[in-house]
């Protein structure tokens, strides 16, 4: 049984800005793997084929603990237009 990790210091830069205390919580995105039965002619049995990341794979959950104008006057826009980082450290 392993020890606990915990973030530290916890804090996100929208566009470069320190927005330190702001972000309540954050869900990081379960990766995971999209995969098909295959079974050619002659095969005994099928084979996992990998088709590359699951829908909806990459997909993370930020709450943040007010209103955020910086964060909605970007909303909707270019997938690169908003720069959001989220800077912390593991602690055991």
């Amino acid at each position: 049984m392993s020890v606990p990790h915990k973030i530290q210091f916890f804090t996100c830069f929208i566009d470069g800005e320190n927005e330190i205390g702001k972000v309540t919580s954050l869900t990081l995105p379960k990766v995971t793997r999209k995969t098909e039965n295959y079974r050619g002619g002659g095969m005994m049995g099928s084979v996992a084929v990998d088709l590359g990341l699951d829908d909806g794979a990459l997909d993370a959950t930020a709450v943040f603990g007010g209103f955020m104008p910086g964060v909605i006057r970007k909303y909707g826009g270019d997938i690169d237009e908003l720069k959001l980082r989220f800077v912390g450290y593991l602690y055991t």
